[in-house]
């Protein structure tokens, strides 16, 4: 899953909301819930396809989005009735004007890379440190059952991904390769004619870390 937070109400107090002179939706430190970037099937979507992500909202924020004609929605908490969260569903359109940056740090040097389009649906597997985003309002010209008659699709993202892998740093001065360079199997391979090619290992065998 990409970035969430046990307290999204907590956490989007950390978040800055602002516009562009062209009326887009400028938000640093944000917090995303609920993303589908590869376009999965999902109970409400089931066929698939459809890429978006749920961006929370102060009330404040939630409140000025609704009166210009964004389309906000409200959750309650199941643990607490009378809290209540504001989210905005985003819409993720592949195109040459959608530019998605997935950013990381390995061993003190800071990367940044291009997402490809066809690489969406992997950023639903990571967790994010620092999400910014630039949303484009689209407006519909007709009302849904709310009133609302703007929707947001996504035209910048850079994603700070949180180092999860535990031996990324130690490792990092190998590069990536699809296969090895030599006959992995072959060398493994022991004479025991039983091996099927593979070591065995024995059932009494421990780990001499400690």
């Amino acid at each position: 899953m990409s970035y969430s937070t046990s307290n999204p109400t907590a956490r989007v107090k950390e978040s800055r909301f602002g516009f562009t002179e062209n009326r887009e939706l400028v938000v640093e430190n944000a917090v995303i819930m609920w993303s589908n970037f590869g376009g999965s099937p999902t109970k409400f979507n089931p066929n698939g396809g459809k890429r978006t992500f749920d961006l929370v909202l102060t009330e404040r924020v939630a409140m000025s989005l609704i009166s210009d004609g964004w389309n906000v929605k409200t959750v309650k908490s199941k643990k607490d009735e009378d809290s209540v969260m504001y989210v905005t569903e985003i819409a993720v359109n592949p195109s040459s004007s959608t530019v998605v940056s997935l950013c990381e740090e390995v061993n003190g040097k800071k990367y940044r890379f291009k997402v490809k389009p066809e690489d969406y649906s992997t950023l639903d597997t990571y967790q994010y440190s620092t999400i910014d985003l630039l949303i484009r309002p689209y407006v519909h010209g007709r009302e849904n059952s709310a009133g609302s008659t703007i929707k947001g699709y996504l035209h910048q993202m850079n994603l700070v991904r949180l180092n999860d892998d535990y031996f990324r740093e130690k490792y990092a001065d190998y590069e990536d390769a699809d296969a090895p360079s030599f006959p992995l199997a072959q060398a493994l391979q022991e004479d025991d004619d039983d091996s099927d090619g593979w070591m065995t290992v024995s059932d009494n065998s421990e780990m001499p870390f400690m």
